[in-house]
C-alpha cells in the first residue's frame, strides 16, 4: 500500500504498518539530506554522514524523547510524500545543537500560504489507544494555538523559519524564495493565524486501528474554533523498525 495523500482542512489517519516499507525507505534515501540540512546544502553531505548524525542524536535522548523524535520524523516523511499539497520549508535538524529545535515542528508552504504544525508523539503502553490519541491531539492543539497567539507570539520562531528557508532550493530560485520570505515576514505580524495542522503519532504494539469516528468528532469540534485546521493521526507499532532501516541503509552504502 502506498502512503495516502494528505487532505488539508480534513482529518487524516495512517497506520504505518499497512504501508510498504520500500516506499518509506525510498523517500528517506531521496530526501534525508535535504530534510535535515536543506536542499541547498545537499552537495556538501553524503547519506551515510547524515544517517550517522541522525542516529547520534537519537541515542542521546531518553525514551520519551525518542518517541517524539521518530514521531516528528515520520510526519516529515509523510509531508514529503505530499509535495503537491504543501512543501516543507523547515528543517528537521536543530541546526545549532543536537537537541530538539525550537519553534514550529514543521512549517509547510503551498498555494501562497503557510501551514503551521505541532506534533505530539508517545507510547500508548497500557492506555486506551483512542483516549491517548485524543490526548495527544488536545496537547498539540493547545501548543500550536499558544505559539500562534498574537499577545505572546515569539517572533524569533518566524526569524528562524526565514533562516531555514534560505537553505531550501526552489524552482525559481531567488525570486520564489524572496516572495515566500516576504509572506512569512508579513504573517509574523498578522493578528490571527488560522492554518493549523495538529499531529498525533501513537506507538502501540496493538494492531487495533484508531477509531476514525472519534477523530472526526474531534475535528468537527476544533473546526468551529479554527476553520483552517487539519488533523493527522499516525499509528506505528514501534520505533525500532525505522532505526533498523536507517542502519541497514548506512551499511548498504559502505
Amino acid at each position: 500500500m502506498a502512503l495516502p495523500k494528505l487532505e488539508l482542512k480534513n482529518y487524516n489517519g495512517i497506520f504505518v504498518e499497512n504501508i510498504d516499507y520500500h516506499d518509506i525507505e525510498l523517500i528517506i534515501k531521496e530526501n534525508l539530506i535535504s530534510l535535515c540540512w536543506g536542499s541547498e546544502n545537499e552537495e556538501f553531505y553524503n547519506i551515510n554522514e547524515v544517517i550517522e548524525e541522525f542516529l547520534e542524536r537519537f541515542k542521546k535522548k531518553n525514551t520519551e524523547q525518542k518517541y517524539g523524535y521518530i514521531g516528528e520524523f515520520l510526519y516529515y516523511l509523510y509531508i514529503l510524500y505530499n509535495v503537491d499539497v504543501i512543501k516543507p520549508v523547515s528543517l528537521f535538524f536543530n541546526q545549532e545543537e543536537r537537541g530538539f529545535k525550537k519553534g514550529f515542528d514543521l512549517l509547510g508552504y503551498g498555494n501562497n500560504e503557510f501551514w503551521y504544525s505541532e506534533v505530539k508523539s508517545g507510547s500508548a503502553d497500557n492506555k486506551d489507544i483512542d483516549d491517548y490519541n485524543l490526548e495527544r491531539l488536545n496537547t498539540a492543539y493547545k501548543d500550536i494555538v499558544s505559539k500562534l497567539s498574537f499577545k505572546n507570539r515569539n517572533k524569533n520562531y518566524w526569524d528562524t523559519a526565514k533562516a531555514n528557508i534560505c537553505k531550501i532550493k526552489f524552482t525559481n530560485g531567488y525570486t520564489e524564495r524572496k516572495e515566500i520570505i516576504k509572506i512569512l515576514t508579513e504573517e509574523k505580524s498578522v493578528n490571527k493565524l488560522n492554518n493549523i495542522i495538529i499531529v498525533s503519532v501513537v506507538f502501540s504494539n496493538s494492531i487495533t486501528p484508531l477509531d476514525m469516528s472519534k477523530i472526526q468528532d474531534k475535528y468537527n469540534k476544533l473546526k468551529s474554533n479554527s476553520e483552517n485546521i487539519t488533523i493527522v493521526c499516525i499509528r506505528k507499532k514501534t520505533i525500532e523498525k525505522i532505526i533498523e532501516m536507517l542502519l541497514r541503509m548506512c551499511s548498504n552504502n559502505e
